[in-house]
């Protein structure tokens, strides 16, 4: 509210008009929800790669390995990437699946 307040105040100042875009929320809201189905199709050395570099701390290589998901499944790319932007490792794990023994 106080933005719009603000950009007001500049377009009376100023004499301009700003044209909004309609808000329809974030990207990290309009991606997809996440399930472990979401990466079930991407190969398996791929998806080790990225439970890896997650449980590494390596945030430059997660977000390699989700460039190389876009190219094979954009709409899983987007889900993972909004989840390693926010840091919502727990939820990206459960993504990702448990390393098998």
């Amino acid at each position: 509210r106080l933005g719009r307040m603000r950009s007001s105040a500049l377009e009376r100042l100023l004499d301009l008009d700003f044209i909004r875009a309609e808000q329809k929320g974030t990207p990290h809201e309009e991606a997809a929800a996440p399930t472990p189905e979401a990466v079930a199709g991407l190969p398996e050395g791929l998806v080790r790669a990225m439970r890896q570099a997650m449980e590494e701390g390596d945030t430059a290589r997660l977000t390699e390995l989700i460039e190389h998901v876009a190219e094979i499944a954009p709409a899983a790319a987007r889900m993972l990437r909004a989840l390693a932007d926010r840091y919502d490792y727990e939820t990206l794990g459960e993504i990702l699946g448990q390393e098998e023994e």
